[in-house]
């Protein structure tokens, strides 16, 4: 039996996330405004249901259903529900990552794709995997369960690391097609 030998090639990362600070999952129907704060993290705030209006550093404006926003770590930031009657959900998530490598996505919303928000919802999931309730309540120490989904916390820090690099190369639309007959 003849032995082939292949080159192994190391494979480089362009965004790590190693650490994550919470998930939240808010339903409002009655008033929503927050004071501006800021987080030593950057913050990712997706509306599933409704619309709200972000004061940031960066973007000041509405943020509506199917959107992501983005807060640049140390970034002061505020939100306000709009509409007569609110009816609004949200996810927070709060990551460690390069803030110089997410930058492009923190000048605006981002309308996520049918494929994109199949992904927050994955990423949902593992997170609740990973996180102990409560959910609804900002936790300064989100504790992480204590029996766990075998890799939930690898699967949450991947598909994060995914969203945010599949909505890079859309920004930069500097994405690779497929090739003839894939």
């Amino acid at each position: 039996m003849n032995y082939m030998d292949f080159k192994i090639k190391k494979m480089n990362k362009y965004l790590s996330i190693n650490e994550t600070v919470n998930i939240h999952l808010y339903t409002f129907t009655g008033d929503l405004k927050n004071d501006r704060h800021r987080h030593q993290f950057v913050e990712l705030v997706f509306v599933s249901k409704g619309q709200v209006r972000i004061d940031s550093d960066e973007y000041t404006g509405l943020l509506s259903q199917g959107e992501l926003f983005v807060h640049q770590k140390f970034s002061y930031h505020s939100l306000t529900g709009v509409g007569d009657k609110y009816n609004i959900s949200l996810v927070i998530l709060g990551v460690m990552v390069d803030p110089a490598k997410i930058d492009c996505l923190t000048k605006a919303p981002i309308k996520l794709t049918t494929r994109e928000c199949k992904l927050m919802e994955e990423i949902i999931k593992e997170g609740l995997n990973v996180f102990a309730p409560p959910y609804k309540y900002p936790t300064e120490n989100m504790k992480k369960k204590e029996h766990q989904v075998i890799g939930c916390e690898q699967l949450f820090t991947n598909l994060i690391e995914q969203l945010f690099i599949e909505l890079i190369r859309k920004k930069s639309k500097k994405d690779t097609p497929p090739p003839d007959g894939f």
